[in-house]
């Protein structure tokens, strides 16, 4: 992804998913990248015999570690897990940000 800072690390994290980890971002900015990576996967509209629309789509869900919110490791996962699943229920396709 051209639009990732040195500072950021992507990593795979699963079967098809993958795990980033954008230091010094609020949710607000984090979504904000991650809903332009959307609109680039959705711009290459790549054919995959998976999804209903025969594209392949994005769904991320997104949780962040902030003064207000010191969570561990593992709660962060969870939070950014949980909402990958709302966003995936909300009919795919979508950034969705974690409750805090």
């Amino acid at each position: 992804m051209s639009a990732a800072r040195k500072s950021d690390g992507v990593y795979r994290y699963g079967g098809e998913e993958f795990l980033l980890v954008l230091p010094n971002q609020s949710q607000l900015s984090a979504k904000a990248f991650m809903e332009r990576a959307l609109n680039t996967v959705r711009g290459l509209q790549i054919v995959h015999s998976g999804d209903p629309l025969g594209q392949l789509t994005l769904s991320a869900g997104i949780s962040a570690f902030t003064a207000e919110h010191r969570a561990n490791a593992d709660t962060l996962l969870g939070e950014a897990d949980a909402a990958l699943y709302a966003a995936k229920a909300a009919g795919r396709n979508r950034v969705q940000l974690a409750l805090q």
